[in-house]
């Protein structure tokens, strides 16, 4: 299971749109040793990553709605969606990502709504 390149730019582009792309890590080893700090309890706000967080929570959509059997293959979990209905992928890329702003608000890592 992994994007395909139209909908990880899509969901990179909602994140940049809500102004969170300054707190997304850039880097596989940053990100790593922020899942590292995270699992072992030491992270802190500076590990939030509201791309990686939102890709997850994609995932774990996908595989809730699938079973392990999305785990097969390289089957990008929102061109699956589309084929559900229309504009399916949208709606999880904006729910996915305004659960991000709403957690990075939350944390102070983001201004509060006007």
């Amino acid at each position: 299971m992994r994007f395909c390149q139209p909908h990880w730019q899509r969901l990179k582009a909602a994140i940049e749109e809500k102004g969170m792309m300054h707190l997304a890590h850039g880097s596989g080893q940053k990100l790593a040793a922020s899942i590292e700090r995270q699992l072992t309890g030491t992270d802190s706000a500076a590990d939030f990553d509201p791309l990686a967080n939102a890709t997850w929570a994609v995932y774990s959509q996908f595989l809730k709605n699938v079973g392990l059997a999305g785990m097969d293959g390289d089957v990008c979990p929102l061109c699956d969606v589309d084929e559900k209905g229309p504009s399916t992928s949208q709606n999880w890329i904006d729910g996915s990502t305004d659960d991000q702003l709403a957690t990075a608000r939350h944390l102070g890592l983001m201004p509060p709504p006007n």
